[in-house]
């Protein structure tokens, strides 16, 4: 499986793929999206994915988004 041009995974003859890595890449990609969205101010990029500020700065961190702008206290 390989990544098509949209994101989505198209069958090859690669071998598998893994989901969590998928599901992460794809996550970082929305959340970057919502950061860049809204100038880096984090309170409006969560209202964006309708989560929680909290839960943002969470997802942040796991997908290594920490060096972003939006890393001040927005």
């Amino acid at each position: 499986m390989a990544p098509s041009d949209d994101g989505f995974v198209t069958p090859n003859e690669n071998g598998p793929i893994s989901l969590d890595d998928r599901l992460r890449a794809y996550e970082t990609r929305l959340i970057a999206w919502a950061l860049a969205a809204s100038c880096g101010n984090k309170s409006k990029a969560a209202a964006l994915l309708h989560v929680k500020r909290s839960t943002l700065g969470d997802r942040i961190k796991h997908c290594g988004l920490g060096g972003h702008r939006a890393e001040s206290n927005s």
